[in-house]
């Protein structure tokens, strides 16, 4: 027995079934009618076949009419054999199909065998067939189980295998399915009609295996496609995914660079400049249109690299600087290689105003707008650190880096002669080496001695003057006046409002407090106030007769406002005074303040019944000296603003603590204002502060039961805010101070407290 027959390799396990491939199929089946019980439709399997040839071999080496056994096994019986396993494995989940095939060929085998002329033709069909047809199952059963179009082209392929049975079919039987006798076979014989029939199975074989082959020739180029997409989008991903790890790791960087930068609160008095004139144009226009402001925003000369915008107290520089910061942010918005940066420096944070936390608030502004991955982050993240303890030298170089990585930088800073004069010799050299990065422009008084020696003739300047504002001044006026019968308008939501009955006072109103004002629009501000609470006509145009001459005089006559009020409510006003004076920054939360004036009423217990109920008429009192503000959260920036008061100018308070008019008529001829409002000392006003917080931490602790009853409060007696009052009181002013602080040192002692984590 020849020894490919014994080696046959066994069946393999029946794999899953392929739903396309046998609806595809079935087709076929049914248009070759084929039913159960025809006389071929035996079921087989190509053990029963190999066994069968097996038993016909020593028929074959005795006939002469037949080749030798060895052409058999090496031209018919072993790619009969591929055949059967390729068919096996492309049809043994559709039994029906697998018994047709079988049946057929055991069908040729055993009843052709005798009829040398059409086996030899079949088995020469078979023979073509079994070439191509050992690897298609595969294309069946996994390469390319999913794709329904070849499945489809697959099953044509088997349906030309099919056909070879029809024509057997036909060819040797008759009708009825009569088996047809050899005479009938012989005759036919003579007719190529099977023959054709036979060739006619090729050509649609071989047409049916050209089709799939170009269906599996177009699905491979879709799928080397959709592999080539899908490469790429893994590497896109992977790429996307290593951007995203570094930027978030440079992110990470920043916020820790953040985090040890020390700075002041630069966005509470821009947004209440912007604040004051919502709902309506914003003055200083005038300003951007001028040739020094135009070319210090779109020129990078050495000259021009720095802008000083100068005007007396009161003019509106600081509302000049607002309007500049939102033009430059609006440039910013349109081009984000654009960065802005601005401080506004306060009278009343004197102590916050040195040269650390003025570089410090810019630098944080700036690397906040420096994108995570910039180059310049990369050298921050490689290379760069900062201590602790930040200096002045470590802003410097931090600043550079940062400016370096940005593309246009400007720099604000409003009223810089605020600073100290130990600050300013240290800020002002540094500044003219930080216009070679970014446009600086200031603002300041004129009569600032350090600045103008180092600025006068080196920089561009602007000079603002009455004529300059009187136009903003007339517009502020305007918008302020209505007449009685005027409808009211609901998108008007700002400043007070001056109600007029005759027409033309409004004209007397606003040519009054131009021609008065000397472009001070602190000062139009003030009186458009005390106009406002006038309640006819005839009291307006008094007012308008009695005008003060300057802010001082301004100032003394809302302080005679606030002497005529009663003791109690008096002294409420100067409870409001003392705590905006001592305050380390402006604006303090409203709940703060109207409690903590409650404490100094109180005796030994928290009595919520001192609190003041009416905060607007506790402001009120104030008579237009102080004002309400809205400032961000503290710790929450995603939440709502906090209200808060703080003086309606800096000038307030220097002259509450220094009055500059102290020898002026109004003063001499008022002297008792001096002993009620006018304070001595700055550092005797925060031991008064010092003592309020002391005592509110006593009534705090006494306090056993309940919700904290001022969170404000209680939060800022805890705070290093309570020991920057006692820091900056002077036992020269104050005696008692040694006694009460060893009683607040002894309360300390006592017991464990929140507040000696300050310590």
């Amino acid at each position: 027995m020849p020894p490919s027959l014994h080696l046959a390799p066994p069946l393999p396990a029946p794999r899953a079934r392929n739903r396309a491939f046998e609806l595809a199929l079935q087709k076929h089946l049914d248009d070759l009618g084929v039913k159960p019980g025809l006389p071929w439709f035996q079921a087989s399997d190509p053990q029963e076949i190999v066994d069968f040839i097996q038993g016909q071999q020593n028929t074959y080496q005795g006939s002469k009419l037949h080749r030798s056994v060895d052409y058999w096994n090496s031209k018919i019986i072993e790619p009969l054999r591929q055949f059967f396993t390729a068919v096996d494995q492309g049809v043994a989940s559709h039994p029906e199909i697998g018994g047709i095939v079988w049946g057929y060929i055991r069908f040729i085998i055993e009843t052709l065998s005798g009829h040398s002329r059409y086996f030899n033709k079949i088995v020469s069909v078979l023979e073509v067939i079994s070439r191509d047809l050992h690897s298609y199952h595969q294309y069946a059963t996994l390469l390319y189980r999913d794709s329904d179009v070849v499945q489809t082209a697959l099953a044509d392929v088997y349906g030309a295998i099919l056909g070879v049975c029809k024509v057997v079919h036909r060819c040797f039987y008759g009708p009825g399915q009569i088996s047809r006798s050899s005479v009938h076979i012989f005759i036919r014989s003579l007719n190529p009609w099977i023959t054709s029939k036979l060739d006619a199975v090729i050509q649609k074989f071989k047409a049916t295996t050209a089709n799939l082959e170009s269906k599996i020739s177009l699905e491979r180029q879709v799928r080397e496609h959709e592999q080539r997409q899908s490469a790429n989008e893994d590497r896109e991903k992977a790429k996307n995914k290593d951007e995203r790890e570094i930027i978030a790791k440079l992110e990470l960087t920043k916020q820790r660079l953040l985090g040890k930068i020390p700075h002041i609160g630069y966005q509470n008095k821009h947004e209440s400049c912007t604040a004051m004139f919502s709902g309506r144009p914003a003055p200083g226009q005038w300003l951007l249109r001028t040739k020094p402001y135009q070319l210090w925003r779109t020129c990078r000369t050495e000259i021009n690299n720095v802008l000083w915008v100068r005007g007396k107290l009161g003019i509106g520089k600081t509302v000049l600087a607002s309007v500049i910061v939102n033009d430059l942010n609006s440039m910013e918005n349109v081009n984000i290689s654009i960065a802005v940066a601005y401080v506004y420096c306060g009278h009343d944070q004197t102590s916050e105003m040195d040269p650390l936390n003025i570089l410090g608030t810019i630098t944080y502004q700036l690397l906040s707008l420096l994108p995570a991955n910039s180059l310049a982050m990369n050298t921050l993240d490689d290379r760069h650190d900062l201590p602790a303890a930040v200096s002045e030298s470590d802003l410097k170089v931090l600043l550079n880096i940062v400016l370096e990585g940005l593309g246009r930088s400007y720099i604000v800073i409003d009223a810089l002669d605020e600073c100290p004069a130990v600050a300013l010799q240290h800020l002002l050299p540094f500044l003219f080496s930080l216009s070679r990065q970014a446009s600086i422009l200031v603002t300041t008084r004129p009569n600032a001695p350090l600045i103008q020696r180092a600025f006068e003739g080196r920089v561009q300047s602007i000079v603002v003057t009455a004529r300059d504002v009187n136009p903003d001044i007339e517009q502020y006026i305007g918008q302020c006046i209505v007449t009685v019968n005027d409808e009211a308008n609901p998108d008007r939501d700002f400043g007070p409002v001056i109600e007029i009955r005759d027409v033309s006072l409004r004209t007397e109103i606003i040519e009054t407090l131009i021609r008065s004002a000397e472009g001070m629009f602190l000062w139009v501000r003030l009186q458009v106030q005390h106009l406002a609470e006038q309640h006819t006509d005839h009291d307006i145009r008094t007012s308008l007769q009695e005008l003060p001459r300057s802010l001082d005089a301004t100032y003394i006559r809302s302080l005679d406002h606030i002497y005529h009020l009663d003791d109690k409510r008096r002294k409420r006003v100067q409870g409001v005074f003392r705590w905006l004076i001592c305050a380390g920054f402006p604006g303090l939360n409203v709940e703060l303040v109207r409690h903590a004036i409650a404490v100094d009423e109180m005796s030994d217990h928290w009595d919520p019944s001192m609190v003041v109920t009416n905060r607007n008429g506790l402001i009120s009192d104030c008579a237009n000296l102080v004002e309400f503000t809205a400032t961000p959260h503290p710790k929450d920036k995603d939440s709502k603003t906090v209200p808060t008061i703080q003086f309606i100018h800096t000038s307030v308070k220097d002259f509450l603590v220094n009055p500059s008019s102290g020898n002026s008529d109004e003063m001499q001829s008022s002297p008792h204002f001096s002993t009620f409002f006018l304070f001595r000392s700055l550092s005797f006003t925060h031991h008064m502060i010092f003592q309020s917080c002391f005592k509110s931490l006593y009534l705090f602790e006494r306090r056993t039961e309940g919700p904290d009853p001022c969170p404000e409060l209680s939060e800022y007696v805890r705070s290093p805010s309570l020991l920057l009052h006692l820091c900056n009181a002077d036992n020269k002013d104050n005696p008692e101070l040694g006694s009460l602080t060893q009683s607040f040192v002894t309360m300390l002692s006592m017991r464990t407290s929140p507040i000696q984590s300050m310590l």
